[in-house]
């Protein structure tokens, strides 16, 4: 089990449901990096010495239960893999939508982004491009002496982090 990582291309963000991110980010032949559940972990304390991680709080999803009822579990299924019911408004949806985006972009107050974007693999996080920048500038000045292998794992991924500041962010699963 690991976490993948991914360039998050223009647009998806602001038009598909956040169910739909990572397979959006695959058809459009967005780069990834793939990190076992062993190497996570291995890039979890070097991340996390350099500052560029924090413990915060999950945010919550919104439940499809609770906003629409009146919805068969088939419906609410239909509606979390992207496509809506017959009878629920574009309006209703969007705002199901929109709500999910906001949960997956969270960012409490501090720098550095939330550990739970980077060592959680579901459902998908947005690591803004503000997130990577912090997390290129946390690391920026490493220990030439830190040979280990969180050290060598995180320099597999700074191409992709650096593309991730310069667009629209990366997405993890």
């Amino acid at each position: 089990m690991g976490v993948v990582w991914r360039l998050l291309p223009a647009g998806i963000a602001d038009t598909l449901p956040l169910c739909r991110w990572p397979d959006a980010a695959e058809e459009r032949g967005a780069p990834e990096a793939w990190l076992t559940a062993a190497s996570i972990w291995e890039l979890a304390a070097y991340l996390r010495a350099t500052g560029a991680v924090y413990d915060a709080s999950k945010p919550r999803m919104p439940s499809p239960r609770r906003r629409f009822p009146e919805l068969s579990r088939h419906e609410i299924q239909a509606l979390w893999e992207g496509s809506p019911p017959p009878g629920v408004s574009g309006d209703r949806v969007r705002e199901f939508y929109d709500a999910e985006i906001a949960a997956a972009r969270t960012r409490p107050s501090c720098p550095g982004v939330p550990s739970f974007k980077l060592f959680d693999n579901g459902p998908p996080w947005h690591v803004t491009a503000t997130e990577c920048a912090d997390l290129l500038r946390a690391t920026a000045d490493p220990d030439p002496a830190s040979e280990d292998a969180g050290r060598s794992t995180w320099l597999e991924l700074v191409g992709l982090v650096e593309q991730g500041a310069a667009s629209d962010g990366l997405i993890t699963s």
